[in-house]
């Protein structure tokens, strides 16, 4: 009894053994088992292959890996097994959406030996159609400042759709605005650039699950300076040497504190006088300027532009000044073009104005001869009695400048002393016809006569001024050549009036 019962003891525990022999490797693999499983996206549409993938550790030769596909009902939509390679990977693309599929999340595990691993993707049906988006500007020129209209289409039409409008200047894309569309799937945006550059603009929307996103070609826009024009327009056609002239224009669209270049041309073509001045409030700009020669000028106005608008430049505009003429033998003869009017222009302009001593004696002269002279010839001019009488006290004067030309032309070749001798024989004869008779008179009814000493110390100053005029015609200096021919003619005259009234009255007192 015993026996049997450790016999049967026995057979029991070699059973237990052979069993647990027999199921323990099974039960170490399990233990150790590992399974991963992707996918190679998280979407998918109909018509695209579902690529599965992972891996398996360790490997138990000729074990099958089991992948199940269910969709959002849980329903078994997919079934394969696949072998792991030896290195544990694995891979399956057998299965394909239908259209007709469920759209929603789906499931995919993978089995190995017990073992699972799940992933989900989502299945969206059919794909999107492609679209296109278009883009244009009203202007590919613009000023700064100014509004382009940029608009464009979606196609096929869509409302509602946000559009983003973008810029770049340099390679980096800047979101402009984001615009909606219209029901024929149009948009439109009024852009103001605010800088000058190039500019390129684009058009584009993210899709729906209708249709996929696009993005337009680019729009060039090339944005420009504003263009201005200036004008300039003189205050008189002709001036006479001496007067003002003034510039005035405008530059238009105005603009205030913009510079306005004058470039004066003189007569001879090649000198140029350069003045600024500025614009005020209303874009208008003057200048006043005394022209310092003779003849055909031209003035041109410009400015250079500023961060908007861009410069520009007038026409030329040209004015001529005239020689200062004989305004009192003009206004006594009635015309310039009267024979003794031109001779004493010629005789200025082709003998005195010929010689350094002679232009600087009538600089000095004019300053004097023109401030009073204006008032005297419009006198003359608007009484013909004294217009009459003005002739006959001229008449001596061109006879007496007809001689000072022939003194002129004995020392033609020496003209700097041909003048002198010129101012000499004027001064004298001046002297003699006009002041020596109004002197005489007075000094008889006074009984008065110039006193010896008087004559010598105005033939000392008459003598000095002559020096001095030598001086100032070897150093060429302008100032005390100016002085110094004024003080020769005024003590010639003064000189000859006292020693032919005192010759008159000695010779008179005699007899």
């Amino acid at each position: 009894m015993n026996v049997r019962m450790e016999e049967t003891l026995v057979a029991i525990l070699g059973l237990v053994l052979l069993a647990a022999l027999t199921i323990s490797p099974v039960l170490r693999i399990s233990a150790a088992t590992t399974v991963t499983v992707s996918i190679d996206k998280p979407s998918y549409y109909a018509g695209q292959t579902l690529t599965v993938s992972g891996t398996v550790t360790p490997v138990t030769t000729g074990q099958d890996l089991a992948i199940t596909v269910t969709g959002p009902a849980s329903d078994l939509r997919f079934l394969a097994q696949v072998t792991p390679r030896a290195n544990g990977t694995y891979s399956t693309s057998s299965m394909k959406f239908d259209p007709n599929d469920p759209t929603g999340t789906w499931t995919v595990k993978a089995t190995y030996l017990g073992v699972q691993a799940v992933t989900t993707l989502t299945y969206l049906g059919e794909p999107p159609k492609p679209s296109s988006i278009a883009i244009s500007v009203s202007t590919s020129s613009p000023s700064t400042g100014a509004s382009i209209l940029v608009s464009g289409s979606i196609s096929p039409p869509a409302r509602d759709i946000a559009v983003t409008i973008s810029f770049s200047t340099n390679g980096s894309w800047v979101n402009l605005t984001t615009v909606k569309t219209s029901p024929n799937g149009s948009y439109s945006y009024l852009w103001k650039p605010t800088a000058v550059g190039s500019y390129q603009l684009r058009a584009s929307w993210e899709g729906n699950k209708t249709y996929t996103g696009a993005i337009s070609n680019t729009a060039l826009v090339k944005v420009n300076k504003i263009p201005t024009t200036i004008s300039c327009k003189t205050s008189s056609a002709e001036i006479t040497e001496g007067d003002t002239i003034t510039i005035s224009g405008a530059i238009t669209p105005p603009g205030s504190g913009k510079t306005v270049n004058l470039n004066y041309t003189k007569p001879d073509g090649k000198t140029v006088v350069m003045r600024n001045v500025t614009t005020t409030s209303d874009g208008s700009y003057s200048d006043s300027y005394k022209p310092d020669a003779t003849g055909s000028w031209s003035i041109r106005a410009s400015w250079n532009g500023d961060s908007e608008h861009q410069g520009n430049a007038s026409q030329p505009v040209s004015f001529n000044v005239k020689k200062k003429g004989c305004i009192i033998a003009t206004a006594t003869y009635g015309s310039e073009l009267s024979p003794e009017v031109q001779f004493l222009r010629e005789f200025r302009d082709n003998t005195v104005l010929t010689t350094y001593a002679g232009s600087n004696f009538m600089t000095a002269f004019n300053a004097f001869y023109y401030s009073f002279s204006p008032s005297v010839a419009s006198a003359i001019s608007a009484n013909s009695v004294f217009r009459d009488l003005m002739k006959v006290i001229l008449y001596p004067l061109i006879g007496i400048l007809h001689l000072s030309s022939m003194a002129f032309s004995f020392l033609s070749y020496i003209p700097e002393l041909g003048v002198v001798l010129a101012g000499l024989v004027a001064s004298s004869l001046i002297a003699v016809v006009y002041v020596v008779p109004l002197i005489a008179a007075l000094s008889f009814i006074r009984n008065l006569k110039p006193s010896t000493k008087a004559i010598l110390l105005t033939t000392k100053v008459w003598g000095g001024s002559l020096v001095v005029t030598i001086l100032a015609e070897a150093t060429m200096f302008s100032p005390l050549m100016m002085v110094s021919t004024g003080a020769f003619v005024v003590t010639t005259i003064f000189l000859t009036t006292l020693a032919v009234t005192r010759a008159t009255m000695h010779r008179q007192n005699r007899s």
